[in-house]
């Protein structure tokens, strides 16, 4: 597992607490290996929910002036990296300097005891570290020369951090990064639930690496900005989400947006956000413990009576109905 530092005089002065304040609870599990940490300049949430072989590696910084933080790895470690807020800029064990740009993953080999340091501008960050096992990689390695690469420096123990090109995170992986920060806390459960996921993720990585490349000219313009579009809505779903408010974020006149939107993803932009709004809905219902009020508003849905319609019309169930069949397993 990575692990944050600050520099020595920052952290003299930390304090971890178990009281985690509202700000940092949207990604947030309760039940996994978690500190808030407070320093001079700003405080940050560190996740772990980990089982042998897989780790998922939550953090969360909010920083009011400038300040490096360093990215320590205890191990030779194959990972995927995904930037989901802010942009820092950073210095990678072996003389890599890279701006992790939000919205964007990159496949890591990080040699054992490396340090990388990272430099956060006053803001917020969200940050996802997903630990991989090699042979989830060794079949298509050989396919893909950078991927090979990668791989070749773990199985080599290089000395130095290897990495592939920046892959942008579609709405899929969003989700599916979502499910993983909700994971049961079941002791016999989660090691199943993690174990399914994370080659579910390096599938989507690779169908990112190749997906990039399939379209060109006006066609690859536009399937940018619809999986921006989706990836905007999945992040915001507990906002008001209308076509106006979404043409203007993305700067795409209405009609195209929605014209474009259904080639590309089959459905309209208000059956794709309904059906992700619910399935959000009944993941949160199954695997937390907040009352289904909450998690309405969570998705969006203010009046309890107008969520509780919409879920029976998609799931043909009220709510408690998944409730209750979640607390009888």
């Amino acid at each position: 597992m990575i692990k944050y530092e600050l520099k020595p005089e920052l952290q003299a002065k930390t304090k971890s607490s178990k009281n985690v304040p509202p700000a940092f609870r949207k990604y947030f599990n309760p039940y996994s290996q978690y500190d808030f940490i407070t320093f001079p300049g700003g405080s940050f949430l560190d996740q772990k929910i980990a089982v042998p072989k897989y780790c998922l590696h939550i953090a969360q910084f909010s920083i009011r002036e400038p300040l490096d933080i360093y990215v320590v790895s205890p191990k030779d470690s194959l990972l995927i990296h995904y930037m989901l807020k802010g942009s820092p800029l950073c210095s990678l064990h072996g003389g890599y300097i890279r701006k992790l740009k939000e919205g964007y993953c990159n496949l890591f080999f990080s040699p054992a005891k490396a340090r990388h340091r990272s430099f956060l501008n006053k803001g917020e960050y969200l940050t996802c570290h997903v630990s991989i096992p090699e042979k989830l990689f060794d079949g298509v390695a050989l396919r893909y020369k950078l991927i090979n690469e990668v791989v070749s420096s773990f199985h080599k123990k290089a000395s130095k951090t290897a990495l592939c090109n920046p892959q942008h995170i579609d709405f899929r992986m969003k989700m599916l990064l979502r499910e993983m920060v909700e994971c049961p806390v079941d002791a016999m459960e989660k090691p199943l639930f993690l174990k399914a996921r994370v080659p579910e993720l390096v599938r989507l990585y690779m169908h990112e690496l190749v997906k990039e490349n399939s379209f060109s000219g006006d066609a690859r313009k536009y399937f940018k900005i619809i999986e921006k579009v989706k990836s905007y809505i999945l992040f915001n779903l507990d906002a008001t989400l209308t076509i106006t408010s979404l043409s203007q974020k993305h700067s795409i006149s209405k009609t195209t947006l929605k014209m474009m939107f259904r080639e590309y993803s089959g459905m309209t932009i208000n059956e794709f956000i309904i059906q992700e709004r619910m399935q959000r809905a009944l993941s949160m219902i199954l695997h937390q413990k907040r009352s289904i009020r909450e998690i309405g508003e969570l998705v969006g849905y203010n009046e309890f009576s107008y969520f509780s319609h919409a879920f029976s019309q998609f799931f043909g169930h009220p709510p408690g109905y998944f409730r209750n069949k979640a607390f009888l397993k």
